[in-house]
């Protein structure tokens, strides 16, 4: 094949859609982004779940008002009810520590259930995708 004919690399990489990958505070495991709970920091200094993120998930219904992404510094928490030992919680979000367990009770347990989707599986694929390593 002549070299003007022969695909460069560009045309390889627009084919492999990037998957923005967030780690879970609280087990360390780097996930895709739709498989996290993100909660921010408000300008009081209080932690507040992201509905707008949840929303983009289809994980609670759309509102009739138009959701704007919260500003403020992001934390990311897994759908995966395993991960939320109370202690890990409590360190990462000290005082508001039992609100936050509230929310995750809630929202882990929503996740699972109407998607029915295997964690794991997207997880990896996600890994292999991103470059990242398998350990």
């Amino acid at each position: 094949m002549p070299i003007d004919q022969q695909p460069n690399s560009s045309q390889f990489l627009a084919d492999v859609k990037h998957v923005p990958m967030r780690r879970c505070v609280l087990c360390r495991t780097p996930k895709p982004q739709t498989e996290l709970i993100r909660f921010f920091k408000t300008e009081a200094g209080s932690w507040a779940l992201d509905t707008y993120h949840l929303t983009k998930l289809k994980v609670i219904p759309k509102a009739d008002t138009k959701l704007v992404k919260p500003e403020g510094r992001g934390t990311w928490v897994c759908f995966n009810a395993a991960c939320h030992n109370p202690k890990k919680i409590a360190y990462n979000f000290k005082k508001q520590a039992e609100e936050i367990e509230s929310h995750l009770k809630q929202y882990s347990i929503s996740k699972n259930t109407t998607t029915g989707k295997d964690l794991n599986k997207n997880t990896e694929n996600a890994k292999f995708q991103s470059g990242g390593m398998n350990v």
